[in-house]
């Protein structure tokens, strides 16, 4: 079933899909560091003004 959104919506809609998909890259990459740090090969993300 396809849904219409109204461009309010989907503004609204995109903003909180582009949140989660921060907020879980951030997660990701924190994982990474700390994973790769206790198998002795650490790893760390370059500076980013994203995460």
């Amino acid at each position: 079933m396809s849904e219409s959104l109204s461009g309010a919506e989907f503004k609204k809609q995109l903003r909180n899909d582009l949140h989660h998909i921060l907020t879980q890259a951030g997660a990701y990459v924190k994982d990474v560091e700390a994973v790769s740090k206790e198998k002795g090969k650490a790893w760390a993300r370059r500076a980013t003004a994203l995460i």
